[in-house]
């Protein structure tokens, strides 16, 4: 026993004592705003009583302008630690506002660690305490910023953020390398959300690919992407992607485009997309987005590539993927079909979706037994060069393909609208042009828009048959009119 605590003490004597981190508080949010700092303090518990001092560009300092104050709990350069959680300093003026706030610390003597540090407490005007030690050892005349915000959502990552954090980024243009951002938890996501002036006003914030191939965001689990334009920047940059999909994630109104990697939007069939506008692919893609768990209202635009792809071993066991609500159009390649599936494993279900365009197929299922695990409902498939319904391989036309998944589908206008695919009970050949004005509006005009208004699946529902549906046929659905099932729509 006196032998192993020689040993220990000797370990202590001459190794360095380890650094004991806590966290980051959970209910911190960061600010990050184009023209700010990558060094200033960045973040606030919003849970504390403290005064938030990050929502300005700059930090407090002297005379500084766009910042919280330029009296009170100012940035200075003769902080001194003494090796625990302790941060003292002649000038800095503090005040309990400072609670919450993190502050970036760094220089100096002694071996402090470079880092952001969160304040726990006001002990006086030249003493506060922070979350975790400054360094091994007594530092004098560091570096101490407080307040402003952080120049880039790269930099609030590699602060590193936190499960339960929230990531506040202004409306601007962000130049950003790849990176893999942090994981969040199922009871404390991390939220990415863009602004234009206020939080939480809907407004989107904009980053920019510099990388040279791979995907510019790669999102840590349980992560949520709210109102943003990823431009993969294909124009100059060749094989970039915007996203992938991590466990948990979510995204809601986001645009992808100049995407030039084979997909522009993973979804790894753990991803749910909302409001998704995916535009503008390039030469080297292959799929606008692959894989969603969920997409829902979408427009895919212009692409020479597939639109959304489902292809096998996306999921490790069994799973359903879901399309609903969504318009591609412009397919500009020969490849460049609206949905392409080669799920064995699980199945894909396809509602309420407007294909237009499209010089490939307007869905393809790729492969033997792929189409049977496929479901396709409330469709219109228009102006379609190659088929509308594909199957390369099986022909459920055979008599035991009775209950077919595809059905209350809308044509108008395709090389050909099924291949070894049945035709449904309730489908419609549309006899005219049914949009308002192809290309831009696809609200169903008074002429051929009129023969499939009304006719959606599934008109009763089982258990409360007075209840009727009045669903049109495609994604976007007419105004209240006379339906042609003869009721009120």
């Amino acid at each position: 026993m006196k032998k192993v605590l020689i040993f220990v003490l000797i370990y202590f004597l001459i190794c360095p004592t380890p650094v004991i981190f806590a966290a980051i508080t959970a209910t911190t949010a960061w600010e990050v705003r184009s023209g700010s700092a990558a060094t200033n303090g960045g973040g606030f518990d919003i849970a504390t009583a403290g005064t938030n001092m990050a929502i300005f560009d700059n930090k407090n300092a002297a005379g500084c302008s766009s910042c919280q104050s330029a009296s009170v709990n100012i940035s200075t350069t003769d902080a001194v630690t003494n090796g625990t959680t302790t941060i003292t300093s002649a000038t800095a003026n503090f005040s309990s506002a400072i609670v919450g706030n993190v502050i970036y610390v760094t220089g100096g003597t002694g071996s402090i660690t470079a880092a952001w540090y969160q304040v726990a407490t006001f002990t006086n005007s030249t003493t506060i305490v922070v979350d975790r030690s400054t360094g091994l050892t007594t530092g004098t005349g560091a570096t101490m910023n407080i307040g402003g915000a952080l120049d880039l959502p790269t930099t609030a990552n590699s602060v590193p953020v936190v499960a339960g954090n929230t990531i506040w980024v202004k409306g601007a243009s962000y130049t950003v390398a790849n990176a893999t951002y942090a994981n969040g938890t199922v009871s404390a996501p991390i939220w990415w959300v863009g602004f234009t002036s206020t939080h939480g006003d809907g407004g989107k914030a904009t980053l920019v690919a510099s990388g040279s191939s791979g995907q510019m965001i790669t999102s840590g689990n349980y992560n949520r992407w709210n109102n943003w334009t990823w431009d993969a920047n294909g124009a100059t940059t060749a094989a970039e992607g915007c996203f992938t999909a991590a466990q948990g994630t979510t995204a809601d109104n986001i645009e992808c485009k100049n995407y030039e990697a084979a997909t522009g939007i993973s979804g790894a069939a753990l991803g749910t997309f909302t409001n998704l506008y995916s535009h503008d692919g390039r030469s080297g893609c292959t799929q606008a987005v692959s894989n969603p768990a969920r997409l829902s209202k979408f427009v895919i635009d212009t692409q020479p590539c597939i639109g959304i792809a489902f292809t096998s071993g996306s999921c490790t066991n069994a799973c359903n993927l879901t399309v609903e609500n969504g318009i591609i159009r412009n397919g500009t390649g020969a490849t460049g079909h609206g949905i392409s599936s080669t799920v064995t494993s699980g199945g894909v279900i396809i509602e309420r979706v407007t294909i237009d365009t499209m010089a490939g197929d307007a869905i393809l299922c790729s492969g033997a037994d792929v189409c049977v695990n496929t479901v396709g409902r409330n469709l219109i498939l228009s102006n379609i060069t190659g088929t509308a319904l594909n199957s390369s391989t099986t022909d459920y036309t055979a008599a035991q393909y009775t209950a077919f998944g595809f059905d209350y589908i809308g044509f108008y206008n395709n090389g050909t609208n099924r291949t070894r695919i049945p035709a449904g009970a309730h489908d419609v050949t549309i006899s005219a042009q049914p949009y308002i004005a192809a290309g831009t509006n696809y609200g169903l005009n008074s002429i051929g828009g009129a023969q499939v208004r009304g006719l959606g699946w599934p008109g009763t529902f089982q258990g409360l048959t007075s209840t009727v549906d009045y669903g049109d046929l495609g994604a976007a659905q007419a105004q209240s009119v006379a339906s042609t099932r003869g009721y009120a729509q």
